[in-house]
């Protein structure tokens, strides 16, 4: 899965702050396990794949580099976190036991606020070939490394400027569903044969992430009321004339790979992703490879009747361009319809909590 994943509700909402802007503080809230409400209800063993998928990044890793949450908070070295998972091999079922004995849990806020937002991601999926043809003659490029070309504007590369440089691997036949999936940053390629290639994110051309769904309420195209991705990708289907110049005032390009993954898309921690387990965070605040507990809701029009509460564990596995913030999160839903109209209407409030080795002093 992409290291540059952006997130649906920023097609609503204006473009992320610069790094100009002062870095937003944590504030870390010690608290104990029974704060955590619905705990021993989550079953964890979904969870515990994905804890020992970033475990065994963890340890083939040969750093020891100093871990930080914010620039307040010092929590231990790579290697204060590597022991935890050492010791994690013989766990047999008693996943909560084992993380209450071996790691503190911090309420994360901040200086500015008490609550977060989240949101949601899924792998896309389109139609494409390993040829141009008349139906598929949009491509996916690989990363240039050639600097000039790798930091063309989205237009520019749109009208051509990549041609005749063999960057070309894939290409599909949707324009704007290729669109969205450089804002998921990965995909499954379904090919005439009946095969499938997953792609991930190879790079990206430097410039900032617009929101289009901005540039739409401004031209008056759909109210805010109706804005949602849903909306803003129906609208640009509809309006083939003019897609392609609103599409094109977001000049951040994604690059594309091809993927060996089996289980699921790679994310910015180089591990694969587990729908419902795998969370994007801003790696600032929250360090890849760390256990998180979410307190959230379930996007409020899917689930007009019944338990709509995310109180779970996840997994720190990814980065998206969107996701800023000391309380900022993206959850990985997975692939196909659900996981898209999930991720599609997922913008809800709430709180996560991070698990730090209990070795380490926190300050």
């Amino acid at each position: 899965m992409s290291k540059f994943l952006i997130i649906f509700f920023m097609l609503i909402i204006s473009s992320c702050v610069t790094s100009k802007k002062k870095l937003e503080e944590p504030v870390l809230k010690h608290i104990k396990a029974y704060e955590l409400k619905g705990f021993y209800d989550d079953e964890m063993k979904d969870f515990w794949i994905a804890y020992q998928k970033s475990c065994a990044k963890m340890i083939n890793s040969k750093s020891n580099n100093k871990i930080y949450i914010g620039n307040k908070y010092y929590a231990g070295t790579s290697a204060d976190w590597k022991e935890k998972c050492l010791l994690s091999q013989n766990v047999n079922n008693n996943y909560h036991d084992f993380l209450l004995a071996n790691y503190n849990i911090y309420k994360v806020e901040s200086t500015t606020r008490k609550h977060g937002l989240f949101t949601g991601y899924y792998e896309a999926s389109l139609k494409g070939s390993i040829a141009p043809t008349q139906r598929y003659k949009y491509p996916l490029y690989k990363l240039p490394k050639d600097e000039k070309l790798r930091t063309m504007t989205r237009a520019e590369i749109e009208s051509g400027g990549l041609k005749g440089n063999n960057l070309e691997f894939i290409w599909v036949d949707d324009n704007v569903d290729l669109f969205f999936m450089h804002i998921q940053g990965s995909g499954r390629i379904h090919m005439p044969d009946g095969t499938v290639t997953r792609v991930g994110y190879a790079g990206q051309n430097g410039y900032p992430y617009t929101a289009i769904g901005r540039i739409l309420l401004d031209i008056k195209a759909i109210s805010q009321k109706d804005l949602s991705a849903h909306t803003i990708r129906r609208w640009l289907k509809h309006n083939p004339e003019k897609a392609d110049d609103v599409m094109d005032q977001n000049e951040s390009y994604i690059f594309f790979r091809e993927v060996n993954a089996i289980d699921g898309p790679i994310g910015a921690q180089s591990v694969e992703l587990t729908p419902f387990r795998s969370l994007a965070v801003d790696r600032r605040y929250i360090p890849l490879g760390a256990p998180v507990w979410l307190d959230t809701d379930y996007p409020k029009e899917l689930y007009k009747a019944g338990n709509r509460k995310i109180a779970r564990m996840f997994m720190a596995q990814d980065t998206g361009g969107a996701i800023k913030g000391a309380i900022r999160g993206d959850v990985f839903f997975g692939y196909g319809s659900k996981a898209e109209m999930l991720a599609s209407y997922m913008k809800s409030r709430g709180n996560y909590y991070v698990f730090i080795p209990n070795t380490v002093e926190v300050k």
